[in-house]
C-alpha cells in the first residue's frame, strides 16, 4: 500500500496506549479532519510526521451547511513495538 500525504488536514492528539498484556508495544492515535470529498478509504495508510498510520474503523463524513464546515473524519492508529 502507498501512504497518502495529508496537506490541509487538521490533527487532534488522540491517545497512546501501552500493550499491558504483552508489554512490547504501544498504540498511538490521532483524529484527523479534512475535506469532505477526500479520496480516502478504510484501511488506507496515511503519512503523519513521516510515519505510516492506518485508518481504524470507517471513514466518517460530517456534512455542514457550507464546504468549510463539512469534513471527513478519520481515526488514525500506529502500533509501535
Amino acid at each position: 500500500m502507498t501512504a497518502v500525504p495529508m496537506p490541509g488536514w487538521a490533527l487532534d492528539v488522540g491517545t497512546t496506549i501501552a500493550d499491558a498484556q504483552n508489554r512490547d508495544g504501544a498504540s498511538i492515535a490521532y483524529t484527523a479532519r479534512g475535506p469532505y470529498t477526500a479520496d480516502v478509504e478504510r484501511h488506507d495508510r496515511i503519512l503523519v510526521y513521516g510515519e505510516q498510520f492506518k485508518i481504524s474503523g470507517g471513514v466518517r463524513r460530517q456534512p455542514g451547511p457550507t464546504a468549510t464546515t463539512s469534513h471527513t473524519i478519520l481515526l488514525l492508529v500506529l502500533w509501535e513495538g
